[in-house]
């Protein structure tokens, strides 16, 4: 069995780019389910306010993503892991690495941004992009969208909605799948249409990505970069100790809280970005329904009555 490393609670499993690229070409030819996780220090905050996404997790192959990660494994084990393997890189080459013809389903981010990726990964040699929805206009509808994914009979479902949303609604929705590895992908549909720029090879090379995210878009990470990496570092560091776990616990709860508040409030005009206008058909409406409708999609990066969702799987 491949080793693992409990980050956080999660477990984090040791390989290698071709370590993961041999379980995905397994996973194709012998039509066995797999999915795939990226845990970077997000998804580990995430994962010790969530109970339910601990639980999910479980049944993931998950890689580590980050160089919080790896200071993390060296305090915590005395060595780092061998490679990075963030899903933006690894993604693509998987993709290209292939068995053979590969019919590929991707959901969620906005419409353009969607659109964008699909074109990017069509010029992938063996792949086909089967069908494509983006994550704002079917939450009402989740059993047609399976279906609808299941028509397309694809051999990769790519989904794109954002810790923790993604890794919950695989684990809830991916036995229902025909398709045998679904990967949780975050930003990747972002970076590949070009809504989001990455940062230049040097700071990719020294790790420091993050920076660059930062600098891009102050207002919406700057507290992931600082508060909740001082929830993270106290996470992986105390977690262990008994005596701390209802304080943790507390703090988790707390910290949720104050994030589903935070995104909400900030969401709006994010999401206002996103609809066509009202001159296109489009318009938002000021019933009380849609506003919480409105609200908790923003919530989740695009889950529509968030806000219930966590509550109702996390606290």
């Amino acid at each position: 069995m491949q080793a693992v490393r409990s980050i956080g609670g999660v477990d984090v499993r040791v390989a290698t780019r071709l370590e993961v690229v041999a379980a995905f070409r397994s996973s194709l030819l012998q039509r066995n389910k797999l999915y795939l996780a990226f845990a970077n220090a997000n998804l580990v905050n995430y994962a010790n306010r969530c109970w339910a996404l601990r639980a999910a997790l479980r049944r993931f192959h998950t890689v580590n993503d980050g160089v919080a990660i790896q200071m993390a494994s060296l305090a915590l084990y005395g060595r780092k892991f061998s490679e990075n393997l963030n899903g933006t890189d690894l993604v693509p080459f998987l993709l290209a690495n292939s068995p053979g013809p590969t019919k590929v389903f991707l959901f969620g981010a906005t419409p353009h941004a969607v659109r964008g990726a699909a074109a990017a990964l069509s010029t992938l040699p063996l792949i086909y992009i089967c069908g494509l929805r983006d994550g704002y206009s079917c939450w009402g509808q989740i059993p047609a969208l399976v279906k609808e994914i299941n028509d397309m009979e694809p051999d990769v479902v790519l989904v794109a909605l954002g810790n923790p949303v993604q890794e919950l609604w695989i684990a809830r929705y991916g036995p229902e799948l025909t398709a045998p590895v679904i990967i949780a992908v975050g930003a990747l549909f972002d970076f590949l249409s070009g809504d989001e720029k990455r940062a230049p090879p040097f700071l990719r090379r020294a790790r420091l990505e993050w920076l660059h995210r930062l600098a891009r878009d102050p207002i919406r990470l700057w507290r992931r970069y600082s508060l909740d990496m001082m929830y993270f570092l106290f996470v992986v560091l105390l977690r262990r100790k008994i005596s701390m776990h209802n304080l943790e616990f507390l703090l988790g709860r707390l910290t949720l809280e104050v994030e589903i508040l935070r995104e909400a409030l900030q969401g709006v005009q994010r999401y206002e970005t996103v609809l066509p206008s009202a001159n296109n058909g489009w318009s938002l409406s000021s019933e009380a329904g849609d506003k919480r409708e409105l609200l908790g999609a923003t919530t989740c990066n695009a889950l529509s009555s968030g806000e219930d969702f966590y509550r109702e799987n996390c606290l």
